[in-house]
């Protein structure tokens, strides 16, 4: 609003309540009042895309100093009853002044189809606002510095993937996509996997990127680290997943022992390397009865359990067994591929775990859970004694009894052989 002349010139203002326009011009007669003629700049407002002026002498011929002043304070009041809640601007801008001529400008979009409200916080800071509502009564602490009371987290939290761009969000410049769905990071196009030079002014990198193929690969890494002069080698193959291990690069054969390989752990090789034996990762059963039948022999071979296994399984009136345990299991992915050709060790192969037992519990305690240490307890052999006896081999002293076929005390672990 600005007094020019005798006029009262309304430019760019907007009012929602006659009274507050009352006030303005009253506003303005008082001061022509008690002040010289000349102009006075008391603000800028839109009213409706249009200017509006009001002769000020006009008014002042119509009234009284003392009317005036008594239609100021009316107006004043009445006006304060109808604007005290809240002040409506009809327009899309509303323009905050500087002592000079600059100013501030909030502007409303020319397509808002929807009433947005936005919350205000108490403190300082910097407005982070909900997309959804526009409101957020929160401020983003520090900017871009996402320092805070708590763990910080960057990201979305719907069912969608969180993708970060370099240049503009057309697709081929996607540089990383974070999975929604799976723990999965993927770098698109064609892009690298780059890890940097431990060092604030080098200059080099390390690369991973992915050739043009038919379908996805899936390389699952070993969970033990290697020994000397071992490499990495494909243990098993399954749908899009390969399994990877450790394995000697040369000289030795390509097995040894306290590998992780095969669904187990390597307890014993040939001179060759390439064949051997592997031990479940797990025990079977901590207590188990040796056969339901208690009348015969079938197993008596000290270093073939498979064969002892098959025979133990045909036996007539066969129903369960620690031979059955062992056959019908199929061994947890551990990383080195899902097997279920295992069978009830003879009592020769319980003693090659016991020669080279360190290195087998050794590869055990690396991996880890779910993997479980060999305990110091009888295990059931394949081997059997007499009709209703079978040896088992005790790992505390590397005692060797032989045991009734019904007792439920040994434990059960399974082989196989590759």
């Amino acid at each position: 609003m600005q007094c020019q002349g005798n006029s009262l010139l309304l430019k760019n203002t907007s009012f929602t309540s006659p009274f507050t326009l009352l006030i303005l011009i009253a506003d303005v007669v008082m001061q022509r009042t008690k002040h010289s003629p000349e102009p006075t700049l008391l603000s800028m407002y839109r009213f409706n895309n249009a200017h509006c002026s009001v002769n000020v002498n006009s008014v002042r011929s119509l009234m009284s100093a003392s009317s005036r002043l008594l239609l100021s304070i009316a107006v004043i009041l009445i006006a304060g009853l109808t604007v005290a809640v809240s002040q409506t601007l009809i327009g899309r801008s509303v323009q905050f002044f500087e002592p000079g001529t600059s100013y501030q400008t909030f502007l409303v979009p020319s397509n808002s189809t929807q009433v947005v409200t936005i919350t205000l916080p108490s403190g300082d800071g910097t407005l982070l606002v909900d997309k959804g509502s526009g409101a957020s009564d929160a401020w983003l602490l520090g900017g871009n510095d996402l320092s805070g009371p708590a763990d910080n987290r960057l990201g979305s939290t719907s069912n969608n993937n969180v993708i970060f761009c370099a240049g503009e969000t057309a697709p081929a410049n996607r540089r990383l996509e974070l999975s929604a769905s799976a723990n999965a990071i993927t770098v698109p196009n064609g892009g690298e996997l780059r890890f940097a030079e431990p060092s604030a002014d080098g200059s080099h990198y390390t690369g991973f990127k992915a050739k043009a193929q038919a379908t996805d690969i899936v390389y699952v890494l070993p969970s033990l680290k290697p020994q000397g002069n071992q490499a990495l080698k494909v243990t098993h193959v399954a749908g899009d997943t390969v399994a990877l291990s450790w394995a000697n690069a040369g000289g030795g054969g390509p097995h040894y022992v306290g590998e992780q390989y095969g669904g187990g752990i390597v307890f014993w090789v040939d001179e060759t390397g390439n064949h051997g034996l592997i031990v479940s990762m797990v025990n079977l059963s901590t207590g188990s009865a040796w056969s339901n039948v208690t009348n015969a022999i079938v197993g008596t071979n000290d270093w073939n359990g498979a064969d002892n296994t098959a025979g133990i399984l045909a036996q007539a009136g066969h129903t369960n067994s620690a031979a059955k345990i062992c056959d019908d299991y199929s061994n947890g992915d551990y990383g080195t591929g899902v097997y279920n050709d295992w069978y009830l060790p003879s009592r020769g192969q319980l003693i090659h775990i016991w020669n080279n037992w360190t290195a087998v519990q050794n590869a055990l305690a690396n991996y880890g859970a779910p993997a479980e240490l060999i305990a110091q307890y009888p295990y059931w052999s394949s081997t059997e004694y007499a009709p209703n006896q079978a040896f088992a081999v005790n790992y505390k002293n590397i005692w060797i009894p032989n045991a009734a076929k019904y007792d439920a005390v040994p434990y059960v672990r399974a082989v196989r052989s590759f």
